[in-house]
């Protein structure tokens, strides 16, 4: 547990170094997510994830993503994670024209450890994740037939899960990801991210969770995006008995 105590003090110390900056873009920005589990024996599972993200201020579309992650146990409360997404992502400006979608194909390998106490859980995930791009013209109005490795991104997502009652769960976490740019071989921060949620449970197999997230994401040395975000997670549990 030092380690991740020192985890979240460093994820402190650069929201607020980072936050000094002074090119910093403030936008405000809403996920919505739906969830589809299909729980298997021996504690295994296949996850679908299909989620819009658009900027509320102006209203305008910025991503469409979808991703299918098989997951099981691998020891005593540890778990891993195989996976594949597809993101399509609009330009960061949401007054940037031409919007055009590119493609991004991410292969994703990630280690779960949860550490249960009376009262709450804990859940580590580190996530490593290839990001694979479909490359545009010079002047980004259409795609080409070029593929790129664009970078590759390691997640590391500290969570306490807390039970309230029968009906309701919550959840605080924080996340910090780095990412090495392939072509320009740099490496470097990516994003932090601070998360709190609440979890209402309509039945065993459906609920709802929404959640704020507090996101600072590099779009430069020494530039960044600030972001509110809100996000709604629909979750619909499918079992086979």
């Amino acid at each position: 547990m030092v380690v991740k105590q020192i985890f979240v003090f460093l994820s402190i110390f650069l929201l607020v170094f980072v936050g000094q900056a002074q090119n910093t873009v403030y936008q405000n920005q809403l996920w919505v997510n739906y969830n589809f589990q299909l729980p298997f024996a021996k504690q295994k599972s296949f996850q679908l994830e299909i989620s819009e993200r658009v900027f509320t201020n102006p209203f305008e579309h910025a991503l469409l993503a979808f991703r299918g992650t098989y997951r099981f146990p691998v020891g005593k409360n540890k778990e891993m994670a195989l996976g594949i997404a597809n993101f399509n992502q609009t330009p960061t400006d949401p007054l940037a024209q031409p919007r055009l979608s590119i493609p991004e194909i991410r292969p994703t390998i990630d280690f779960i450890y949860k550490r249960p106490f009376k009262k709450f859980s804990l859940e580590n995930r580190v996530r490593v994740e290839p990001r694979f791009y479909n490359i545009p013209n010079s002047s980004k109005t259409e795609l080409t037939d070029v593929v790129t490795l664009g970078a590759v991104r390691w997640r590391d997502r500290l969570q306490a899960m807390i039970p309230i009652n029968s009906k309701w769960d919550s959840r605080i976490g924080t996340e910090l990801l780095l990412h090495s740019e392939v072509n320009l071989a740099t490496r470097g921060f990516d994003q932090l991210r601070f998360i709190g949620a609440l979890t209402y449970k309509f039945s065993s197999k459906t609920q709802l969770e929404a959640a704020y997230i507090h996101q600072l994401q590099s779009k430069g040395i020494i530039d960044y995006f600030e972001r509110d975000i809100l996000w709604l997670n629909f979750t619909q549990k499918i079992k086979w008995n």
